[in-house]
Order: structure tokens, then C-alpha cells, then sequence
């Protein structure tokens, strides 16, 4: 699958960023109803690579996998999310490669793996 979305991706013109980096603030804090919703996105979808590191995807709470990910921003960790991202690490479908999720449920699937994440 991943090979037959590359060319997909960079025909997209989803390709390694290299926009200047804005900084990380602490994860918002959730509302348990959304939590609970992007725990159940995660649990679903995001847990076949975030749960394993497959496609090189950063493993569920480990920060150091994380770390390069946070320094880019929220908002560039949502368009990775929704839109698809191939870097030099690895590959990341759009929508966690289920087009049906809204984007409410792909940035709470998002926001519930930052707030695994141990505070720096």
C-alpha cells in the first residue's frame, strides 16, 4: 500500500517541509468527551503504526520519537494528519489511511497521542 501512495502523495505535493519551525506549547487540555474521542480514534486507526512504529511512525507516549514532530507545531501535525506527509523517517497516510474520518476526529486521534506524551 505505501509504495502505490507515494507517487499519490507527491503528485499531491505532499513532500518533507522544510517551512521554518514554530514552537510546541504544552498539549491543550482536552475535555474528557474529547479525549475519550481520540482515544477511541487512536484505538481504531492511529494504534496499527502508533502503537508499533511501523512506517516509522512515533510510537504512542514516547517522547523521543516525538520530539523533531513537536518542534514543528500543532497546526503542521494536523496537515501531516488529515493530508498525508512522506519524510525522511517515514510515511504517514492521509487521514491514517481511513478517508472517512472527519477532521474533528483526525486532530482528537492527534491531540490524545500528545497528551500521552510525558511533560518535558
Amino acid at each position: 500500500m505505501h509504495k502505490q501512495l507515494i507517487p499519490i502523495l507527491l503528485a499531491m505535493g505532499v513532500t518533507a517541509c522544510d517551512q521554518q519551525a514554530t514552537p510546541l506549547a504544552a498539549p491543550r487540555p482536552l475535555a474528557p468527551a474529547d479525549l475519550a474521542k481520540g482515544e477511541q480514534v487512536f484505538n481504531q486507526v492511529c494504534k496499527a503504526c502508533h502503537g508499533t512504529g511501523a512506517g516509522g511512525a512515533p510510537r504512542l507516549g514516547n517522547q523521543a520519537q516525538w520530539e523533531n514532530r513537536l518542534a514543528q507545531g500543532h497546526d503542521m501535525l494536523y496537515q501531516h494528519a488529515l493530508l498525508g506527509f512522506i519524510g525522511p523517517h517515514g510515511t504517514m497516510p492521509p487521514r491514517g489511511g481511513k478517508p472517512d474520518l472527519s477532521d474533528a476526529e483526525v486532530k482528537a486521534g492527534v491531540d490524545y497521542m500528545l497528551s500521552r506524551l510525558a511533560p518535558g
